[in-house]
């Protein structure tokens, strides 16, 4: 379901829209532990349809100029178009939908929600592949420690 190259090509729009209007700009990376191993255990119509409630579910908790796409495995991109305080305030938003949330991915197969989050502000004239490297090490910090999420400058 996951097309990396379109998501980098929204990324890079983005980037563009942020750098032209001078605007700040944050990308995030969410992990949901253990949804891999769940999708891999049904069928794909329902793997589509359980992603696409929960980039929705995402959504919902940003706004209409921030996005959210499906970046493989049990991961969750985001650009949000505000400062690294502004950004946290919505991902605090993302925690608190995603407390106690469970995922139903078939009638017997129930996941209870335990999502970790890696963000940072993206710099000016900075490469994509830089701001992306630093959100996976962010991701990456957060599931080593007890903290939710983890921001990276």
């Amino acid at each position: 379901m996951t097309n990396r190259n379109a998501v980098k090509d929204r990324i890079r729009q983005c980037l563009g829209i942020a750098k032209r209007n001078t605007l700040p700009l944050c990308l995030a990376l969410m992990a949901i532990d253990g949804l891999d191993l769940r999708l891999q255990q049904q069928e794909k119509e329902k793997t589509e349809q359980v992603l696409l409630e929960l980039i929705e579910e995402i959504q919902d908790n940003l706004r209409e100029s921030d996005w959210v796409a499906y970046w493989g495995n049990n991961e969750f991109i985001m650009v949000i178009f505000a400062p690294p305080k502004g950004a946290k305030i919505a991902l605090e938003r993302i925690f608190k939908a995603f407390t106690n949330r469970e995922i139903t991915c078939n009638e017997n197969t129930v996941i209870p929600c335990q999502g970790k989050i890696g963000f940072t502000e993206v710099q000016p004239n900075e490469h994509m592949n830089a701001c992306l490297d630093r959100i996976e090490q962010a991701l990456h910090r957060s599931r080593k420690s007890d903290r939710f999420f983890v921001f990276l400058k």
